[in-house]
């Protein structure tokens, strides 16, 4: 599941809410409850086999785990190559046990880090298939996909959920490279956030539990790179993934 960062005068920090101290022990704490769960998962398995509830559940716990350490990773300033790495086995426990209403924006976040970071075509491929067995209809999600050698030959018209993601619509269509910019800068600055009030990780800032792991709208970063914007202006703008944009 690969290493802990232990070179820490090396590391940039992307997130400042929360110190390296913290990041560093939320990771350690996500990797144990993943070996955790994994093992119980593996005797459930044997137990009572594929189709019961309880496997579904700790694939759920376990999923959830792998995305907090991903996203920690690129909060507390871990090389891209350590987020790559980990990547392949999100996609994994992803295509176990996922569903379109619950697991959207994750799978959202996970095609938009993939167009950012070079991830192989397997793994895309297999999140595609989520996408078709799902029966899941976006233009969010196939302007991604299709982005990526156009694996989902169709492009639907509306949005799963309009809230926040609507105004996407207009950067990507925006008529001038300007355009495009102010209106993601206005998205980032106004409508995502708020936009994720629903969410299990909103506010987490506040938590005395430590449930924090940082927050970025991959989304805005994908959509960047892939109609090749010039970032500029984004670059010190709340949750925009700047470094992993420019990531080769």
């Amino acid at each position: 599941m690969g290493k802990l960062i232990s070179r820490r005068e090396n590391i940039e920090m992307r997130d400042m809410r929360r110190g390296i101290d913290y990041f560093q022990k939320y990771l350690e704490n996500e990797t144990r409850k993943i070996l955790k769960y994994k093992d119980m998962a593996e005797k459930v398995k044997r137990e009572r086999g594929e189709e019961d509830t309880g496997l579904k559940r700790a694939y759920i716990i376990i999923q959830n785990s792998y995305f907090n350490k991903l996203n920690c990773l690129y909060s507390m300033g871990a090389p891209i190559e350590d987020i790559q790495r980990l990547y392949s086995e999100m996609v994994q426990i992803m295509n176990k046990e996922w569903n379109k209403e619950s697991g959207y924006v994750r799978l959202v976040w996970m095609l938009s880090i993939g167009n950012m970071i070079n991830v192989p075509d397997h793994d895309v491929n297999q999140l595609r298939e989520l996408v078709v067995r799902s029966h899941l209809k976006d233009y969010l999600v196939d302007f991604l996909l299709n982005d990526n050698n156009k694996i989902l030959d169709r492009t639907t018209p509306s949005f799963m959920f309009s809230d926040p993601y609507s105004i996407l619509y207009e950067v990507i269509h925006a008529s001038s490279e300007n355009e495009a910019i102010e209106k993601l800068k206005c998205y980032l600055e106004s409508k995502w956030y708020p936009g994720h009030e629903d969410t299990g990780w909103y506010d987490s800032h506040k938590s005395q539990h430590d449930t924090y792991n940082g927050y970025w709208s991959y989304e805005s970063g994908a959509i960047v790179k892939i109609l090749k914007l010039d970032d500029t202006a984004l670059k010190d703008t709340p949750y925009y993934p700047y470094d992993m944009v420019h990531f080769k």
